[in-house]
Parts: C-alpha cells; structure tokens; sequence
C-alpha cells in the first residue's frame, strides 16, 4: 500500500496497486451550526407523538437480533 498526501487538499488516500481504497479529507461545506446551539436544534425537531413508545420498542427488537460486534480494541 502507497499513502499520497495531497498538501493542498490536506487529504489521505490509500492506494492498492493503482486503485485508491480510502481517502481521509476534510469536510467540504462547513456546518453553520455551532456545538454550544444543538440542545436549542434538538429541542426544536418535532415531537415523536404518539409512536414514540412503539418506535422505541421496535429499536430494542432489533437490538435484540442483531449481536454487538467484537471489535480488536475489546
């Protein structure tokens, strides 16, 4: 494998022969909303109403089937 640093960019490619097989960059648009702004953003989306309780049961069904990962850092 071959890393090229593109300085200009400032981003990471991984080459494997001549196929580029990841790329690590910087976002291209910036967010204009600021960290210390997102409990205001959360507060404002809108209420799950009346299927939040049926839209939670349904995550921890699928929790539930699906096993966790094992990951080399465990």
């Amino acid at each position: 494998m071959v890393l090229f640093f593109l300085f200009k960019m400032c981003a990471l490619s991984d080459f494997q022969g001549n196929k580029v097989i990841a790329r690590i960059s910087p976002v291209s648009i910036a967010s204009s909303l600021k960290v210390k702004d997102l409990n205001r953003m959360f507060a404002e989306l809108p209420s799950l109403g009346d299927d939040a309780g049926v839209f939670a049961k349904d995550l921890e069904d699928i929790r539930k089937q699906i096993p966790l990962e094992k990951t080399q850092w465990d």
